[in-house]
């Protein structure tokens, strides 16, 4: 009679036995280093080719871009995988996806190779995403890897997007129509002209600039819904309508702001609000509207699944 195979040893096993091998773990540093050195310290992209990929990727996360938010992604990709460490330390080792990792990692090096002969910064950044990922595909296999997988498309979120400036106009343009008609239920008599908005008694005027276009809540939503929808849905349709949802509810909360100026500026003190709540409103909208919307949406989509589930259980037959 046959033995029956031994079940696949644990990443956590297999970590308490490394200093046991000294060769794996020499390799393991070595590739450590060299992913390290190649987008950290090689110096190819940047004013005059003196900056490295990620050193350019950092030097791009400021208020022209608005991309200030992404500081914060670095700490929320280690934060996720820390949430996730017991899970992968007792994931058994396979070779499931071995082949598929090695393939990313090609595919990653060859990205990278074409990054430094055309100083493409964003195809080196998407280059590193494929070899971290095909490197825990290769050495974890897919039931370890799996938990990486979020974590390290979240660095997309990172990486300013050419010509993405140029779209804030369109929210410009749908802030100023939904203010302007909003302000009119209430009573306000007002001009808008493009982006303009202003008293028709000359009390008031407003210019709904790029950085009133609701662009910079717009990206550090979509970035807070995904991380949301990743934590909060197993179903793939709930998190994906749970992720959608950030863009309209982006595009209400600025809208709903930028009423509220101007019926201050009517109604109380136009200071006042072009100043201090002009300054302090988009962080108050963010919250009422943005999270408070996530969290309604995702309790409506859980009770609605509840409801289905209750209605399946009562027409669910009795045997006897």
């Amino acid at each position: 009679m046959s033995q029956p195979a031994s079940p696949a040893p644990t990443l956590g096993q297999r970590l308490k036995t490394l200093p046991q091998r000294p060769l794996e773990l020499a390799l393991l540093i070595i590739w450590a280093f060299l992913v390290v050195y190649f987008f950290g310290i090689h110096l190819a992209y940047g004013p005059a080719l003196q900056e490295s990929a990620l050193t350019h990727l950092e030097s791009a996360w400021n208020s022209e871009t608005e991309y200030e938010h992404a500081y914060f992604i670095p700490f929320i990709m280690v934060g996720l995988l820390w949430m996730a460490r017991k899970k992968i330390a007792a994931s058994p080792l396979t070779q499931q996806g071995a082949k598929l990792g090695l393939i990313l990692i090609t595919l990653g090096v060859l990205f990278y190779i074409a990054s430094v002969r055309t100083i493409q910064w964003r195809v080196a950044i998407g280059a590193l995403t494929f070899i971290l990922f095909g490197s825990a595909l290769y050495g974890l296999g897919w039931q370890g890897a799996k938990y990486f997988l979020f974590p390290i498309a979240l660095f997309y979120f990172a990486v300013p997007m050419p010509g993405l400036l140029q779209g804030t106009n369109l929210l410009q343009l749908i802030a100023t129509k939904a203010a302007y008609h909003a302000g009119s239920l209430f009573g306000v008599d007002m001009i808008a002209a493009g982006n303009n908005l202003a008293s028709a008694t000359d009390k008031w005027g407003f210019d709904v600039a790029e950085g009133c276009s609701g662009l910079r809540s717009l990206m550090a939503l979509t970035l807070v819904g995904a991380v949301y929808a990743y934590t909060t849905q197993t179903k793939l349709w709930k998190g994906l309508l749970l992720f959608a949802s950030t863009i309209p509810l982006a595009i209400i909360a600025n809208s709903l702001r930028i009423t509220t100026i101007v019926l201050i500026a009517e109604y109380i003190d136009p200071e006042f609000a072009g100043g201090v709540y002009h300054d302090w409103s988009g962080f108050l909208f963010f919250l009422a509207c943005g999270l408070a919307g996530l969290i309604l949406i995702h309790r409506l989509l859980d009770a609605s699944s509840h409801r289905v589930t209750t209605s399946q259980v009562k027409r669910a037959p009795t045997t006897a």
